[in-house]
């Protein structure tokens, strides 16, 4: 079926319900994720799909990326601070963060101390978004847990933990000062809860391994919906590989679902208007132990204008009742499309029953009486059957099938023969993957020749846009810098044909164009190489030079703010 919901008037989310052994893998996400025609984020439990689907689609052209919480060491990074745009999306992390490390079924009779703790997490994630950079270190979960333990109540009056003294240099409206002194207001024994409980909490994230993890950032997210270096034709597939034993670990995964929900909806939003360049479909198989964003019900049902989709995977309904206790039947509402592979719970069966609704069969009956004078009836009834009764559901033949499409009668066929399709036999040629090194290497070597050579349609603008908005300036080896404008102040300034970005002021907006310094070249590691960096100094508003303001020089030259011919005409 096409994924053109245009064409199709449908949405391409899909609810799957089988049982263990049915088949939701081999059947339908393995030939599905070798078609190669989307980017896929897929929940993989134990890493069985990364390794039979990474060769085929690096093939393809994809970049195959691995969040993997079996197998750590192998595991490309994630840094959540990479996303933060904003305090609110603290607010959303920290949320996230204590949903998913909350015990399942624990509810707190005083929501005082998770509410607390929410916002002591808040002030510690705070300072190290705004203050790290400046700092020149990274933002990221090490330097946050290690200013946890900076955190200290003071036995004797006027003793000031190391925490108090980076907190109450800050301005008085300083978002982490702000949370903090709140927590800080407390009686000693309150506080001293506090930051015990924020220690408990976050225990898992001592692990070195973890702490690897969340070092750097591999994700690059934004490649999901419009492909690496914008390059349509370069899809990723991101595997998130967890435990099928252990979910000490899984509120990572439901971090980083909060988190590429909220970057694709926003540059889908403010980059594209509304919907990506590239569809990005989601695979979640054993949905049950997926850590799932706040407010899940809204994004399936929004998610289709930004060209996004999810497959739902269950084993049966009462998973799906379990999660969602009054919304669940707004999940199945909002995918357009249900397959039932097989199982054993008789509630689905129940379930599958309702769905295939009833036809009429005639009934003829006669009637005959004893007797001297003796007569004879006949009559025919049309009565309403079953489609499929509960236990013919429960008896289906393994190597069928249920569909469900919005708007076409049910339809029982035969489940996808993978065996023997053209994809699988590839895949199987190619063997398993475990390419972790060489896929490095290679991604290195390309994001050296982008940076680089630039050459093809558009890669000039592209490379300019990459190398400004990541690395905050122009490297000298790249094709970019031969085409800069020498201007009379010494600097260097972005021709205008790349495009410039939108300023914004109290009365208006204009565009200006990035102004370069060489005498503050420095020399930093990117994709494997060593290369000149000239670094952002100031902007060239029509011919007058501007330095950058504290704040501009983080919000200015952004993804948001990038000047489009449409943005041109409003000027």
């Amino acid at each position: 079926m096409s994924i053109d919901t245009r064409k199709t008037g449908l949405n391409n989310n899909v609810t799957v319900i089988g049982g263990s052994g049915s088949g939701k893998s081999f059947h339908y996400v393995m030939p599905n994720g070798m078609k190669g025609d989307t980017s896929m984020v897929l929940t993989d439990p134990k890493g069985e799909l990364y390794h039979k689907l990474g060769n085929i689609l690096e093939l393809k052209g994809y970049r195959v990326i691995a969040f993997n919480l079996v197998d750590m060491d192998n595991s490309d990074c994630y840094n959540p601070f990479e996303y933060i745009r904003s305090d609110n999306d603290i607010i959303k992390l920290v949320t996230n963060m204590m949903k998913n490390t909350s015990p399942k079924g624990a509810s707190s009779s005083d929501p005082f101390w998770d509410n607390a703790l929410s916002l002591y997490l808040q002030a510690i994630m705070s300072y190290v978004w705004y203050e790290c950079p400046k700092q020149g270190k990274k933002a990221n979960i090490r330097e946050m847990m290690d200013l946890l333990t900076k955190a200290k109540v003071a036995e004797k009056e006027g003793q000031r933990s190391d925490l108090d003294q980076m907190m109450e240099i800050l301005p008085d409206d300083h978002p982490a000062k702000v949370a903090y002194l709140k927590v800080r207001s407390g009686a000693k024994d309150t506080i001293r809860s506090i930051i015990i409980s924020a220690h408990a909490r976050l225990a898992y994230l001592q692990n070195p391994k973890v702490l690897r993890i969340l070092d750097r950032d591999d994700m690059n997210i934004r490649a999901l919906g419009e492909g690496v270096y914008e390059n349509p034709d370069r899809k990723t597939a991101l595997f998130c590989i967890i435990p099928d034993n252990d979910k000490s670990y899984n509120f990572l995964v439901g971090m980083l679902y909060t988190q590429i929900f909220q970057e694709l909806y926003y540059i889908a939003d403010f980059q594209y208007g509304g919907a990506l360049p590239i569809h990005v479909a989601f695979w979640m198989d054993e949905f049950p132990n997926v850590a799932l964003p706040d407010g899940f019900t809204e994004i399936i049902s929004t998610m289709r204008s930004r060209n996004i989709s999810c497959n739902v995977i269950l084993q049966n309904r009462a998973q799906l009742q379990a999660l969602f206790k009054d919304s669940w039947q707004a999940i199945i509402g909002n995918t357009d499309v249900l397959i039932y592979l097989g199982g054993n719970e008789a509630e689905t069966h129940k379930y599958m029953t309702e769905m295939l609704g009833k036809y009429t069969v005639g009934k003829q009956s006669k009637g005959e009486s004893a007797g001297k004078s003796g007569s004879s009836s006949s009559n025919y009834d049309v009565i309403g059957r079953d489609l499929l009764t509960p236990d013919e559901v429960r008896k289906m033949d393994n190597s069928k099938c249920l569909i469900f499409i919005r708007g076409f009668d049910p339809i029982m066929d035969d489940k996808f023969h993978t065996l023997e399709s053209d994809e699988f036999a590839l895949s199987t040629s190619l063997g398993m993957y475990d390419g972790n090194k060489q896929k490095d290497e290679a991604y290195e070597e390309e994001q050296v020749h982008f940076y680089i050579d630039a050459e093809g349609e558009d890669a000039l603008e592209k490379s300019y846009r990459y190398q400004l908005e990541n690395y905050g300036g122009i490297f000298k080896e790249s094709n970019v810098f031969s085409h800069l404008e020498e201007t009379q102040d010494g600097l260097y300034k972005i021709p205008f044909e790349y495009g410039g970005y939108m300023l914004k002021y109290e009365s208006g907006q204009a565009e200006v164009l990035p102004a370069l310094d060489p005498l503050g070249m420095v020399r930093i590691h990117a994709g494997g190489a060593v290369l000149s960096k000239i670094p952002v100094c100031g902007y060239y508003e029509e011919e007058m030079y501007m330095e950058l303001t504290e704040e501009q020089e983080k919000e200015l030259f952004v993804l948001r703010n990038r000047m489009t011919p449409a943005k041109r005409n409003l000027l």
